[in-house]
């Protein structure tokens, strides 16, 4: 079982080709058919949304800083047992407890490592959940603290009902990125005799 964890990091509608599997990824161990999508607004909809808001608030109309990361990819540790529903409760509690509004949902069951002398597949059960970064209440970018985030940690635990991680403050462990993990499970493989895909 594994132990919840989420993590937030700047995106764009472009990220959509990869959480919807428009083209095949090289560490897919099984059908993307297993995977679910579910998709709340328009991402490019909700971004123009956001932009006329900011200007309307804005003295003299002012239009929002092209450096704003409106769009913002959460994602999110699963275990096989958990369902779309179980994500789009997350998605309700995040929105009401953080006011990011969530966009698109994809459940990836079809990534992890295949074990080279048992030939038992090993999935790595995640979603990404695209978030607009942007609340319509204070007419400004959501910009969490550390302490918001260890806050979302503890939410995503309680949601899914499952162990929380060890916070990062306490682990000082680095998060790494998707090219740096799948380079570091690629060299624990090889240590282990393991074929990682």
């Amino acid at each position: 079982m594994s132990k919840s964890s989420i993590h937030i990091s700047n995106s764009s509608a472009s990220a959509l080709l990869h959480n919807e599997r428009v083209f095949d990824v090289d560490y897919a161990i099984d059908d993307k058919a297993r995977n679910d999508v579910y998709q709340y607004h328009q991402i490019q909809d909700l971004v123009l949304e956001a932009k006329a808001d900011y200007s309307f608030h804005q003295k003299n109309n002012r239009s929002m800083n092209k450096s704003a990361k409106l769009i913002k990819e959460a994602i999110v540790n699963l275990n096989e047992h958990h369902t779309i529903d179980d994500v789009k409760e997350l998605c309700k509690q995040i929105k009401k407890e953080f006011g990011y509004e969530p966009m698109h949902i994809a459940i990836h069951r079809d990534e992890g490592y295949i074990d080279k002398s048992t030939k038992e597949k090993h999935y790595n059960y995640h979603a990404h959940i695209m978030l607009l970064n942007y609340s319509f209440d204070t007419h400004r970018t959501i910009r969490p603290t550390k302490t918001t985030l260890a806050k979302l940690q503890d939410l995503t635990a309680s949601s899914l009902k499952m162990e929380r991680g060890v916070d990062k403050r306490i682990s000082k462990k680095v998060r790494l990125d998707t090219h740096q993990y799948k380079r570091a499970k690629e060299e624990e493989a090889q240590k282990l005799n393991y074929n990682f895909k």
